[in-house]
């Protein structure tokens, strides 16, 4: 009973993802706001609620910080992972589409959290503000920061050929996010109770059933925007949710009272790989700000992200989690 409503409420949350992507869509084209600001704050905002929930879940009621830290940083290391695959699927769509060069500062703000964390991980800093790592206080005007940039961002690139008004496109809107919020939510608590029922219980099976639960949300969405040739949107999706699942960092610390950022194994493999990740989406980024002809480059690169995500669930594996 309970794994059949866990995949019901996937279909659901699958359902409603596309309809919010092509509602993306709409709003981009209806408004002066651009696929990069659409995408990455208000589609993002709306698909990183699983990560919100069960990272606010794991500090405030389980008093799990090493579980807060990795479910943030195991969703933005799958999120890029994300892009790579369908950069791949849908190259000729991506090679020809537009990208906001603020995906890129995007990326780069990505990059320094992941070198700043790793250095917290080894004890080099260990500065507090106001009872709060200098991680979580850097994380918070990074964000602040980035909505200011994707804010200033132009728009006006998207034809816009629906019958609906702007106040229908954005009440469909409302409402589609509200109920993705609760399916969001339901899913996350429905694969707790399934890994339970399967004994997985805290094993790799068992983050990967959460994993999945967490990430549809972006992963349907990114899939129906890439395959609609909406890569503005696509990928400010992604880069505004990794953003927004470092801001969840900054609020999992303002209400855990111990240490967030504990070195284990798992955060090792994770800042290193969600490196390497963030870089080579740099890298890709920086090409098409460019109009780079080099196809092989392209492949290598999303090869090389898809490579990190196996080469962190390899480890995970073999060391145990």
């Amino acid at each position: 009973m309970v794994i059949a409503a866990y995949f019901l409420t996937a279909a659901v949350v699958i359902f409603l993802s596309v309809r919010l992507a092509r509602l993306t869509g709409m709003i981009q084209a209806k408004t002066n706001l651009s696929g990069a600001f659409v995408g990455g704050v208000l589609l993002a905002g709306i698909t990183s609620t699983p990560e919100l929930v069960t990272t606010l879940t794991s500090v405030i009621f389980l008093k799990e910080g090493s579980m807060a830290l990795g479910n943030v940083l195991g969703s933005n290391l799958f999120n890029i992972a994300i892009i790579a695959l369908l950069f791949l699927i849908f190259y000729q769509r991506c090679r020809n589409g537009n990208i906001s060069p603020q995906h890129l500062k995007l990326d780069s703000y990505a990059i320094v959290i992941n070198v700043l964390l790793l250095l917290v991980l080894f004890g080099i800093v260990r500065v507090e503000f106001l009872g709060l790592n200098l991680v979580s206080v850097l994380i918070l005007l990074t964000y602040l920061l980035s909505i200011k940039d994707l804010a200033s961002d132009e728009g006006g690139e998207t034809k816009d050929d629906s019958p609906l008004t702007l106040r229908q496109v954005m009440f469909r809107f409302a409402l589609f996010s509200v109920l993705l919020i609760a399916a969001s939510i339901l899913i996350t608590y429905l694969s707790d109770l399934v890994g339970k029922q399967l004994n997985l219980g805290t094993t790799l099976a068992g983050a990967l059933l959460l994993g999945v639960a967490t990430s549809l949300p972006e992963l349907t969405s990114c899939f129906t925007l890439a395959k609609e040739g909406n890569l503005n949107a696509c990928f400010g999706n992604v880069v505004g949710s990794n953003i927004f699942n470092f801001f969840i960092l900054f609020l999992a610390d303002l209400f855990y009272s111990q240490d967030l950022y504990i070195m284990t194994k798992q955060s090792f493999y994770l800042v290193v790989c969600g490196t390497v990740s963030s870089l080579s989406l740099a890298v890709i980024l920086l090409l098409k700000k460019r109009n780079s002809e080099k196809h092989l480059l392209y492949i290598v690169l999303s090869g090389i992200i898809l490579l990190s995500y196996i080469t962190f669930i390899t480890l995970s594996s073999v060391s145990g989690g």
